[in-house]
């Protein structure tokens, strides 16, 4: 089985703070160069219910799924869980999925594709493929930025190498540890509570110019604007978007504030600040465990 021949292929993808959405571009531009037919479709929140229409017609057209998605609590997020929901029943369609993490492929990260590769399965996708690719960490730990560059800088190459695999028909499929899995459930079910109560937690500063970008680009409906200002609702889910991606940068988690890097997260500023600056070895700047699969990703 191979692709050569396959003329539609949708990348159906969530993207918090972007980076995602930078590998899906990536990998958009590399099949072009294959000269398929390619729709790159942006999974958000609201998505599904405005525009059930089209999405039937359009995926009951394609040749091809390959569906992409940050990694949260070790599982899909919210929005790509309820976007599998409400695609219609097909008839065998293949399908890819990648998981993207800061940390790699780890025990537990590999857990978390498995509820959205037996979801599609249910809806009558083959799902033949699934690996995992590294972006700079938006949460938490920031990646440094001699390694955060060399992530970036690899993705036409990664990318070229698993559309390569895509297209010929590899097969790839992950077998994971049911103690993995077990904690995994665990954690994100413990996320969930936790989203509602961090999102309850963000507050606007005085910075604010109210400009409402935050609330155009939430990807959950979950930021309003009314007589009392800028409100946060319990639709939360952590993406960091509103937090990142504000130009005044005015609004502050009050909850779990550790999660949120300090400095940001733009991987064109990365892109910017790194320019023309020599990189330390990867056996300098990836020492230590923690980076230990990273290092293994760049090196491959």
């Amino acid at each position: 089985m191979g692709f050569q021949d396959k003329k539609k292929i949708l990348l159906a993808y969530f993207s918090g703070t972007g980076g995602t959405k930078r590998i899906v571009e990536t990998f958009e531009n590399q099949l072009l160069k294959n000269r398929h037919s390619v729709l790159s479709y942006p999974i958000e929140g609201s998505f599904a219910s405005t525009m059930k229409t089209e999405q039937t017609r359009i995926v009951e057209s394609i040749d091809l799924l390959i569906l992409f998605f940050a990694v949260h609590a070790f599982n899909a997020p919210l929005p790509v869980k309820n976007w599998i929901k409400t695609l219609p029943h097909v008839n065998n369609i293949d399908a890819s999925v990648i998981s993207v993490s800061g940390g790699g492929e780890s025990s537990f990260n590999k857990v978390s594709r498995g509820e959205s590769i037996k979801a599609l399965e249910k809806k009558g996708f083959r799902v033949f493929y699934e690996t995992m690719m590294i972006m700079p960490s938006n949460w938490v730990i920031p990646t440094p930025d001699h390694i955060a560059i060399r992530l970036i800088r690899c993705l036409p190459k990664k990318a070229e190498t698993i559309t390569d695999d895509i297209l010929s028909g590899k097969t790839k499929r992950t077998k994971t540890n049911p103690v993995a899995r077990f904690i995994a459930s665990g954690i994100s079910h413990l996320e969930q509570k936790g989203t509602k109560k961090f999102g309850k937690g963000l507050r606007i500063l005085d910075t604010c110019t109210q400009c409402l970008w935050c609330v155009k680009h939430c990807p959950m409906g979950n930021i309003s604007f009314g007589d009392e200002g800028i409100t946060f609702g319990e639709k939360c889910i952590i993406c960091f978007r509103c937090i990142y991606g504000c130009p005044s940068s005015s609004i502050h988690a009050t909850r779990a504030n550790f999660m949120v890097l300090k400095q940001g997260y733009d991987p064109d500023q990365l892109e910017k600040r790194m320019d023309q600056v020599e990189l330390l070895p990867l056996e300098v700047c990836a020492k230590g465990f923690l980076w230990k699969a990273v290092k293994s990703y760049l090196s491959d």
